[in-house]
C-alpha cells in the first residue's frame, strides 16, 4: 500500500472482553520505518521514533477497567507528510498483580519497545493492529 492509495475508513476499533484471570496491557506506538519500529517525525527520517501514543495496563478483561498509564494522544502527523503508521500491541502481564505505573506524558519520544517489554516481563505480543494516518 502506498500513501496515494490511502482512503478514509470508518472506526473499527471497539473494546472486547478477555477470557481468564490474566491482565493485559495495550501499547500504541507510532511506527518507525526504514530500519525498524515509528514514523515520528517523518517516515523518511524517523529521528523521534518510537513515539508513545498510549499505554493502558492492568486490563482485567474490559479496557474501561484498565489503568491508563499514559494518556491517549491522538495521531497528529505533520501537514502534507507521508502517512504515519500507528501500531496497537497487546501483551499479557506476567502475573495478575497490578503494575499501576504512570509515565511522564511530556516524554513520549524514543520509546524502545523491546526494552519496555523486557523490563516489565510482558508476554507477547498476543495481538496487534495498525492504522495509517495522513494529514492532508
Amino acid at each position: 500500500m502506498t500513501n496515494k492509495n490511502l482512503q478514509q475508513s470508518p472506526l473499527a476499533f471497539a473494546p472486547i472482553r478477555c477470557a481468564g484471570p490474566s491482565r493485559v496491557q495495550i501499547v500504541c506506538v507510532e511506527e518507525e520505518t526504514k530500519h525498524g519500529l515509528a514514523d515520528a517525525s517523518n517516515p523518511e527520517n524517523p529521528h523521534l521514533a518510537n513515539y508513545r501514543n498510549w499505554v493502558v495496563e492492568d486490563i482485567p478483561g474490559n479496557i474501561y477497567n484498565g489503568h491508563s498509564a499514559s494518556a491517549y494522544k491522538q495521531p497528529n502527523p505533520p501537514l502534507n507528510s507521508d502517512a504515519h503508521r500507528y501500531i496497537f500491541l497487546v501483551y499479557q502481564q506476567p502475573t495478575s498483580k497490578k503494575l499501576q505505573e504512570t509515565f511522564d506524558d511530556d516524554l513520549r519520544v524514543n520509546l524502545k519497545v523491546k526494552t519496555f517489554v523486557n523490563k516489565r516481563n510482558l508476554i507477547g505480543p498476543l495481538a496487534g493492529n495498525f492504522m495509517y494516518v495522513r494529514h492532508l
